[in-house]
């Protein structure tokens, strides 16, 4: 009986392990080649994690900077969208009241009247507007919409003013009721908090907030403006042209007056727009810097991976070859 000596169990073994370890080896390399990471991170840092975890919390807190600074943009952008229609809607309004007020034609008064209570309309739906299921003209509250309706408003007016002897008193009931402190307006149409909307994280040390609210004078002014010229549409002092036309044609110059008011909180939400881009900026460098010293410790080199690749692939087909040609053999070929 023919048996095998210990020296080639000893070599059977010894191939079985470095065919074992090439196989290793080969999917190894193959996965850093089609995923170009390397697979054994621990050898690379020598078991040494810290600076690891340190990059992957940076980019993980960068991460949640990131989606604070879009929601900041979101709701900035929308807020000066807002206010850009509102402007756009007063600096048209303003010199078409004035103009209407010139011609004593009721028809036409109460025309421009109806023009400007549905643009009032129009200013409440977008001082009402939300982002995210949040109100962002309420201040602080932001569950609910910050104004009451347009026709609501109007009804407290039409109230308010009947009787009123001449325009000048039927605006200066109104302006009253805008902007006085605990006047009709704050007790009535505000339905917001006094305190500013909470404040959104965009840095270790910065946050921001949007601090415009229905109830800032300037857009009241505007309110009121359109507010005192719908009244012609809603009957005040019917039957009489000319003083209707007074209160359309001094309601049309107090809107000219509020555009100031109106450009002033424009620029101050253009500000903070311009500080979130500059946020924005720096988080994206300061990500890209994080990133790319992580790329440091696990990309793979292709170059390496591939060369590597190539000599594993050619070391097992020689040992495939070599493991073929000695299975071949015969007792016959042996003992030749």
């Amino acid at each position: 009986m023919i048996s095998t000596s210990i020296g080639d169990l000893a070599q059977t073994m010894s191939n079985r392990m470095q065919m074992t370890r090439l196989k290793s080896n080969l999917g190894t390399l193959t996965y850093e080649m089609s995923s170009g990471k390397k697979e054994d991170i621990a050898s690379e840092v020598r078991g040494e994690f810290s600076a690891v975890s340190a990059l992957e919390g940076s980019l993980k807190t960068l991460a949640a900077y990131e989606n604070s600074v879009t929601e900041g943009v979101l709701l900035f952008d929308t807020a000066q969208a807002s206010l850009t229609l509102i402007n756009d809607l007063t600096v048209e309004a303003g010199p078409n009241l004035i103009l209407s007020s010139e011609v004593s034609d009721p028809a036409m008064l109460k025309a421009a009247g109806e023009d400007a209570e549905q643009k009032l309309a129009t200013v409440v739906s977008a001082l009402n507007v939300s982002v995210s299921g949040r109100a962002i003209f309420g201040g602080a509250a932001t569950d609910g919409s910050p104004l009451i309706s347009a026709e609501e408003i109007m009804d407290e007016l039409t109230a308010l003013v009947a009787g009123a002897p001449t325009p000048a008193d039927a605006l200066a009931l109104v302006d009253s009721w805008f902007s006085d402190a605990g006047g009709g307006f704050e007790t009535l149409a505000y339905q917001g908090s006094a305190d500013p909307m909470t404040a959104i994280p965009v840095g270790p040390d910065e946050r921001l907030a949007q601090s415009i609210t229905a109830a800032d004078p300037a857009i009241r002014e505007v309110m009121s403006s359109f507010a005192s010229a719908a009244l012609v549409a809603r009957g005040a002092f019917d039957g009489d042209a000319q003083l209707q036309a007074d209160l359309i044609g001094a309601a049309g110059e107090a809107m000219l007056s509020s555009e100031t008011g109106l450009s002033v909180i424009q620029a101050e939400l253009g500000a903070q727009q311009a500080f979130l881009d500059g946020v924005s900026g720096h988080l994206d460098t300061q990500k890209s810097t994080y990133q790319m010293a992580l790329n440091e410790i696990y990309a793979a080199d292709p170059y390496e991976v591939a060369t590597q690749l190539e000599a594993v692939a050619l070391q097992l087909e020689t040992m495939y070859a070599v493991t073929s040609r000695l299975s071949s053999l015969s007792m016959t070929e042996y003992l030749r």
